[in-house]
C-alpha cells in the first residue's frame, strides 16, 4: 500500500492486508481489527465499503467500515469474500431475501415473531432485525450501517415478506424512532411454536424480547415436567417461565427488577390461559435477594 494515499477500484478504496488477516478472513473469521489500518495513511469513514485485497495483491472481498478505530472494537467486517462482488444496495436485497426464505422454511407457520436478520449469520455483520407479525424492529451492532439506513429500510419493504406495517430503529441507549411506517407505544402480541407473548418494541430490552433464545425456550419446554418447581432468574418479561409453565410446572417463580416489567410477565400467563396466581413474580434486586435465600 503507497503511504501516498488509498488506491482506488470500482469507486472503493482498497486496503491491502498483510498474510497474517488475509488468512484469518479466508479461514471464515468475521472481523477486522484497527491495526489492518497501520501501515496506511487514510483512515476509514463510517459506512465506507472497502476494496480489500490478500498479502499479494489479489481480490480478496469487501468490508464494512466502523468509522472509528478504537482497541476492542472491529473496524471491518466482512460483507463478501467474491473477487468480484456485487454493489453494497444488491448485496443487502439478496441477503435478506435468503434469510426469509430460511425462516420460512424452518419455522412453524403459526410462528409471527422471529429473529428475521442475524448479523453475521446473515451475512450481514452487525445487522439484526426481529419481526413482531406486521412491525420490524432494527438493532445495530455495527455504526457502519447507519448511513446505509434508507437502502435497509427499502431491501426490508421489498424483501422481508409480506408489507411491513412499520420498521423501527432501536439505537445502542434503548431510544426508538420509525424509519417507516408509526412508531407505536402500544403492546404486541405474537406467537412463538404455540406459546404467545406480549413484546413492547418500541421500548423494554433489544428490540423488545430476547427472539434469539426460541430454540432454547423450546427446549426448556421439553425438558420441564408436571410438578416441577422452578426459578427463573433475570427473567425480564417471561419468556422462559411461559415455557416452563406451559409444561406443566406446578410453580415458576420469576424474579427482575422492574414492577413493569413483572406485570407483563404475568400478563404473558393470561395470554397462554394459565391462572397468574398459582405462580409467584417478584421485584427485587437478585445481587441483594439471593444470598438472603441460603
Amino acid at each position: 500500500m503507497s503511504r501516498r494515499g488509498a488506491r482506488v477500484r470500482d469507486g472503493l478504496r482498497q486496503l491491502q492486508l498483510d498474510k497474517r488477516s488475509a488468512q484469518a478472513i479466508l479461514s471464515g473469521h468475521p472481523w477486522l481489527w484497527p491495526d489492518v489500518f497501520d501501515r496506511v495513511n487514510w483512515r476509514p469513514e463510517r459506512g465506507e465499503v472497502i476494496d480489500l485485497l490478500d498479502a499479494v495483491g489479489a481480490p480478496l472481498g469487501l468490508g464494512l467500515a466502523e468509522g472509528r478505530l478504537q482497541p476492542g472494537v472491529p473496524a471491518l467486517r466482512m460483507l463478501s469474500l467474491e473477487s468480484q462482488p456485487p454493489s453494497l444496495h444488491k448485496l443487502l436485497f439478496s441477503r435478506i431475501a435468503a434469510a426469509r426464505r430460511l425462516r420460512e422454511r424452518c419455522l412453524k407457520a403459526e410462528t409471527t415473531g422471529f429473529r428475521l436478520l442475524n448479523g453475521e449469520g446473515d451475512g450481514l455483520p452487525g445487522l439484526i432485525v426481529d419481526r413482531y407479525l406486521d412491525t420490524l424492529v432494527i438493532k445495530l451492532d455495527c455504526a457502519g450501517w447507519q448511513p446505509h439506513l434508507a437502502t435497509i429500510v427499502e431491501a426490508l419493504r421489498a424483501e422481508a415478506g409480506g408489507k411491513p406495517r412499520s420498521i423501527v430503529l432501536r439505537d445502542r441507549e434503548g431510544a426508538a424512532q420509525a424509519l417507516h411506517g408509526e412508531l407505536s407505544e402500544e403492546p404486541l402480541v405474537f406467537v412463538e411454536d404455540g406459546r404467545s407473548y406480549l413484546v413492547r418494541p418500541s421500548s423494554g430490552q433489544k428490540t423488545g424480547f430476547f427472539l434469539d433464545q426460541r430454540e432454547n425456550r423450546n427446549h426448556v419446554q421439553t425438558v420441564s415436567r408436571p410438578g416441577d418447581r422452578s426459578l427463573n432468574l433475570f427473567s425480564y418479561t417471561g419468556g422462559f417461565s411461559v415455557a416452563m409453565a406451559m409444561a406443566q410446572a406446578t410453580f415458576v417463580h420469576s424474579v427482575d427488577l422492574s414492577e413493569s416489567i413483572m406485570a407483563d410477565c404475568q400478563q404473558q400467563f393470561r395470554l397462554n390461559g394459565i391462572d397468574p396466581l398459582g405462580h409467584r413474580f417478584q421485584c427485587a434486586n437478585i445481587f441483594e435477594w439471593l444470598p438472603t435465600m441460603t
